[in-house]
């Protein structure tokens, strides 16, 4: 009995490679947005803690809101 290798199959790993890569780069993508989005999540809770600081400030030492009138 003679035992025969199977020849490889290039266009089967040349797809498998290619999806593992769009996988990757999906990845990738994916995490870079994530990371946008939390970013711009810090930036406005920040904001409005500053916001409310400032009201709380503003309340406490007795200082009226100051509306400005079109000009």
């Amino acid at each position: 009995m003679q035992l025969m290798l199977a020849k490889p199959n290039w266009s089967v790993a040349r797809i498998l490679a290619l999806v593992a890569c769009e996988r990757a780069a999906a990845a990738v993508t994916s995490g870079a947005c994530e990371l946008r989005a939390r970013g711009r999540f810090l930036q406005q809770q920040q904001w409005q803690q500053q916001q409310q600081r400032a009201e709380r400030i503003a309340t406490s030492s007795g200082v009226a809101e100051m509306k400005v009138k079109d000009v």
